[in-house]
């Protein structure tokens, strides 16, 4: 299981491993947030809606991704193996990609059937009037991420953007949540 071909196999669960023995250690590890300084500049922007089409959940579609990749390359490689040696294992690596998609994006959308929504958009612009905590590298007038404490006591990112002229917030600067776009689920902050 521990061969040199399985590497790239295990490597993404063990990264996964690595940040959730940082959030237990009270690091904040928020991958949505260095995303989002991608989202809505370059290339990426399309390959991003490619790979988490359920923006709302790219935590659960990572997740599905995840495992989708390690488990149906490990057990290629392991009833197959030819797909061992280069050649046969860019083909294995692209099986198990189509596969990890697939995975992805049916396993999404069967959670979001089965388990219900943490945050409707009722109870998000419920949300305005409160402070956050800016996560991201910085909000600007159309992206950024902030955490916020809900009513009830989780804390949620969400995204935001800066409604005023002043200079954009930077990551852990407090800001208000002012407004709330239904239509893009985006806050508008204040310093």
């Amino acid at each position: 299981m521990f061969a040199w071909h399985n590497f790239i196999y295990l490597a993404p669960v063990a990264l996964v491993a690595l940040a959730g023995l940082l959030r237990a250690a009270g690091v904040d590890v928020d991958v949505s947030a260095a995303l989002d300084t991608a989202h809505g500049r370059g290339r990426l922007r399309a390959a991003r809606r490619f790979l988490f089409p359920d923006s709302q959940a790219a935590g659960i579609t990572a997740a599905f991704l995840v495992a989708g990749w390690s488990i149906s390359g490990l057990v290629f490689t392991r009833a197959y193996p030819s797909l061992q040696a280069l050649p046969g294992a860019l083909l294995g690596a692209a099986a198990s990609g189509a596969i990890a998609w697939a995975t992805g994006v049916l396993g999404t959308a069967v959670a979001r059937r089965i388990l219900p929504a943490q945050e409707t958009p009722d109870s998000l612009a419920g949300l305005v009037g409160l402070t956050a905590t800016v996560v991201s590298d910085r909000v600007d007038d159309a992206h950024g991420r902030a955490r916020v404490t809900t009513p009830s006591g989780n804390a949620i990112t969400v995204a935001c953007r800066h409604a005023d002229s002043a200079a954009d917030p930077e990551a852990g600067e407090e800001v208000m949540l002012v407004a709330y776009d239904e239509t893009t689920g985006t806050f508008d902050i204040i310093r």
